[in-house]
């Protein structure tokens, strides 16, 4: 039941890697805890539905995390870029025209 959503998670780590020269580090870590939502259903024998909401709530949290919490350099760079912008218009506006 498991293998699904853990298959799902790391079938992008080489898609990635081609495209972006990265790995996408929330999946890779979200590949085990599919895993290890596995071995609690099998050591304590919950009904499928906790399993299948365990593993839902384990998808949400990885898709959602990366979707809300994108971070990498290009975004830095243009952050830096919109400040030297903001500063520069800041000083040309405290000039009085001629």
């Amino acid at each position: 039941m498991t293998a699904g959503p853990t298959l799902y998670l790391l079938s992008f780590v080489p898609i990635r890697w081609k495209l972006t020269d990265g790995l996408p580090w929330r999946r890779i870590t979200g590949a085990p805890s599919c895993v290890g939502i596995g071995i609690f259903a099998y050591f304590v024998h919950p009904p499928a539905l906790v399993t299948a909401g365990l593993l839902l709530l384990a998808l949400i949290g990885v898709i959602a995390h990366e979707y809300f919490f994108r971070w990498n350099e290009r975004d830095a760079e243009d952050l830096d870029e919109a400040r030297a912008l903001n500063a520069a218009a800041g000083s040309d506006a405290g000039q009085k025209p001629a």
